[in-house]
């Protein structure tokens, strides 16, 4: 022992103290000694420091050991202390180990005082060693408690086999099921398998039993029925627990509550089978009456011999059922893109410069009071499907009318960039946000100013851009300032993959 310890020596003989400070540096003890021999000073000693080991005198002056040894077990109770006296008899030694000394040593054998110092400090040493331990053991499993308490759910630990009877349950299962975790014991009131829905305990009996089989983690979903009657669907997740020889000894894991997640999907579930349906009802009860209303119109129109007030009512009927075929067009496009399957894309050749210029062509023709400015730099020749992409710059032509000045045109320019095709589109007028250039290309999101309810647009145009454009492997941006004005722009490569023929849902799910 080569650190120096700080003892405390309750002697009030001058020459045994010398005996003791002599045998304890015999026996290479380092230690300093502050000797007392009244009870004042002891007090005060042992409650103004802190000593590695008392050693005491049994009969003191006016202070008997008995004494001492009771101040010291409240003042210092984890120090250990040694009576170093006279011939003490063994029944009285046994009495002072009884209240709580941790040795003696007679002072005719003080050849015994080095070892039991030594052994003294070492089982105070174990002891501490043993309350440290043992605190943090109480500690950890405070913490484990109250983490197990806090758990939206229940952990558990059970025989690895129907019914299931658990060795442990969290706090968690009283909120789960309505019982309490000892009711789930061996012998209690109940047991998981009864809790299971009936249609339920023997497949998820057959999955438990093939996962510990192949040593796997097993996750499975099921229905149990609580306490007060009620029913709940239940996630759980749990291993196999084996001993060092490789024997199945239990079943570890976890259990949660996933009925509102079960009922958001069924409704989400429910959802979608509307939105199919109703794609089916656009697609042939709106669109095909439609489709001959426009039809009617379009013969009527042919009758030289309308007056022009008929004539107006007719072009007036067909010019809004031209805006209900976009707007049903765009509904189905969207739906389409929002049920996952993408809006399909069908590839040929197609030279971008053409498809442009029919597309301002008709736009002249729907506008004839704008200017519409257009130029080209390369055929702009690639596989495209050619009616999304004049989907695409129908949308930006007619967005860039919409929200610009009838007196400032608006310009349209193609141009080749190696395997990049460009298509921009610029108009002046009040800029756009960056507030909303950042969910421009969302559905349901419009330009600046007030909707135009007399056209078409119910703010898809610049989403289903968007997703034709992904469609094709491009990419969509906007710049826009009061200066410089807005310009849309569309980079769609030359050629793209085949297993990028249509559009990444995944994606689409992000931008929505």
């Amino acid at each position: 022992m080569n650190e120096r310890l700080s003892i405390l020596l309750l002697e009030d003989s001058v020459p045994d103290a010398g005996l003791i400070e002599a045998c304890l540096v015999g026996g290479a003890l380092s230690a300093r000694i502050d000797r007392v021999e009244s009870r004042a000073h002891f007090t005060r000693a042992v409650e103004e420091r802190t000593y590695d080991i008392i050693l005491s005198d049994y009969n003191v002056p006016s202070f008997e050991g008995t004494e001492a040894l009771a101040i010291a077990r409240v003042a210092c109770p984890d120090t250990p202390f040694v009576f170093v006296s006279g011939a003490l008899g063994d029944e009285r030694a046994i009495e002072l180990l009884k209240l709580g000394a941790t040795d003696y040593v007679i002072k005719d054998r003080l050849e015994r005082l080095v070892p039991s110092v030594e052994r003294a400090l070492r089982e105070a040493r174990a002891k501490a060693e043993h309350r440290l331990a043992e605190k943090a053991r109480e500690e950890s499993e405070r913490a484990l408690s109250t983490l197990m308490g806090n758990l939206p759910g229940m952990a558990f630990r059970c025989v690895p086999e129907p019914p299931w009877v658990f060795d442990y349950a969290s706090p968690g299962v009283v909120e789960l099921s309505g019982y309490q975790p000892e009711d789930f014991y061996r012998g209690g009131c109940v047991t998981w398998s009864e809790l299971m829905h009936p249609d339920d305990v023997e497949p998820i009996a057959t999955a438990a039993r093939a996962a510990l089989a192949e040593r796997r983690q097993l996750t499975v979903t099921y229905r149990i029925r609580t306490r007060h009657g009620g029913e709940k669907w239940v996630w759980d997740r749990s291993v196999g627990i084996y001993d060092e020889s490789g024997a199945l000894r239990a079943l570890e894991g976890f259990v949660t509550d996933i009925t509102e997640q079960k009922r958001q999907a069924e409704e989400a579930q429910n959802r979608a089978e509307f939105e199919k349906q109703l794609i089916g009802i656009v697609s042939h009860d709106l669109r095909n009456p439609l489709g001959s209303m426009l039809l009617g119109t379009a013969l009527l129109l042919q009758n030289e011999a309308l007056d022009a007030s008929v004539t107006r009512t007719l072009l007036r009927i067909q010019r809004s059922g031209k805006r209900a075929e976009g707007l049903i067009a765009d509904l189905l496009d969207f739906t389409q893109a929002r049920l996952g399957g993408g809006i399909p894309i069908e590839r040929q050749a197609v030279s971008l410069r053409q498809l442009v210029q029919q597309v301002i062509e008709e736009a002249e023709t729907m506008h004839p009071d704008r200017e519409l400015r257009v130029s080209h730099r390369g055929e702009g020749v690639g596989e495209w499907d050619p009616d999304r992409l004049a989907q695409v710059a129908s949308n930006l032509v007619v967005n860039a009318l919409r929200y610009s000045a009838s007196d400032t045109p608006v310009t349209v320019r193609t141009a080749s960039e190696g395997d990049i095709a460009v298509l921009e589109v610029h108009n002046f007028g009040e800029p756009i946000t960056a507030e909303l250039r950042a969910r421009l290309f969302q559905p349901m999101q419009r330009g600046v100013g007030k909707a135009d309810l007399t056209t078409r647009s119910v703010g898809l145009g610049l989403y289903i851009v968007d997703q034709i454009v992904r469609g094709h492997g491009g990419t969509v941006d906007v710049e826009s300032s009061f200066a410089a004005g807005t310009t849309f722009s569309v980079r769609l490569p030359r050629s793209v993959p085949r297993a990028r023929g249509t559009m990444d849902s995944e994606k689409e799910g992000d931008q929505s």
